[in-house]
């Protein structure tokens, strides 16, 4: 995390909606209280937690964010397979907002194990899928999601498209 003040120029508190701790099984470094230990330091609210493809760290992280008084965010990184793009995956980050919303993000991320690997691959969610399980969950889309590349590209109709579907 940036060693700088948490608070943005407006005054309101700056909250990291994107961390991977040590248990992502990719790219995580953070550990959950060094990672907690900082975010107190620069007087944060709220973490969110948001591993690739797992909540290995969520009751470990849950419970020593309430222990020092933060408010946990959870969720996941998930790589999103389009039906007409079998070759490319987005990146899509979903948030719990409610027990709902934490059974859903269950349901997607032991189905990217079973049924989303390729030839033994990294765990995907095909886009279909999240009809019928996106209740309770916050999306989060950037440039690496395929909307956001379709409107990097200046394509707004298609990335309206794909938001729909």
């Amino acid at each position: 995390m940036p060693a700088t003040n948490a608070s943005s120029s407006a005054g309101t508190p700056f909250v990291h909606l994107r961390l991977h701790t040590e248990y992502s099984l990719e790219d995580g470094l953070i550990r959950i209280n060094q990672l907690l230990d900082r975010v107190v330091e620069l007087g944060m609210p709220a973490v969110a937690m948001t591993d690739w493809h797992n909540l290995f760290a969520l009751v470990k992280f849950y419970r020593a964010a309430v222990a020092r008084g933060i408010k946990p965010i959870v969720g996941a990184d998930i790589r999103v397979q389009e039906a007409d793009r079998r070759d490319k995956t987005g990146v899509v980050t979903l948030l719990v907002q409610d027990r709902t919303g934490y059974l859903n993000l269950c349901r997607l991320l032991s189905r990217s194990f079973l049924e989303g690997r390729e030839r033994g691959g990294q765990p995907r969610v095909l886009a279909p899928w999240l009809r019928g399980h996106s209740d309770g969950l916050i999306v989060l889309l950037g440039r690496a999601s395929s909307v956001g590349e379709a409107l990097v590209n200046g394509r707004a109709n298609l990335a309206d498209q794909r938001l729909q579907d």
